[in-house]
């Protein structure tokens, strides 16, 4: 299997600098060159970066969501947490409805990988075109 990119956790068992230097809310960058003790040159993209790119495409949708450094976000739904939940869960999309936490409006969905962020937001984008 050839790794294209590299998320944290790969990198946690490499000695090396911080790779998330540098990453800012008002400077973000795709993608690092990480050089491993092999030699070998990596892309790595930080997860500051795919959060930004998910609350970027939320705001395009018009929806609000709570500003966090957590790997998590916690947006609002119209039509209930709960129900876009159900219909994300069907298109095989997981993430979690809010309503056993007081929050029925909202769902939490984890910053992930950028295919799955891509197809979270494409699928969130359908789901709640249908409500």
């Amino acid at each position: 299997m050839q790794v294209k990119c590299l998320t944290w956790g790969s990198l946690s068992k490499i000695s090396m600098g911080n790779p998330n230097a540098g990453f800012t809310e008002g400077n973000i960058q795709t993608a690092k060159k990480i050089i491993t003790p092999e030699g070998s040159a990596l892309n790595y993209i930080s997860g500051q970066c795919q959060r930004h790119g998910i609350r970027e495409r939320l705001a395009e949708m018009g929806l609000k969501f709570l500003r966090t450094q957590t790997n998590f976000i916690l947006v609002r739904v119209p039509g209930g947490g709960r129900v876009v939940y159900e219909r994300m869960l069907r298109e095989g999309v997981i993430i979690r409805a809010m309503d056993s936490w007081g929050l029925s409006d909202y769902i939490r969905v984890c910053v992930g990988l950028p295919d799955e962020n891509r197809r979270f937001v494409e699928t969130l984008r359908r789901v709640l075109t249908g409500l």
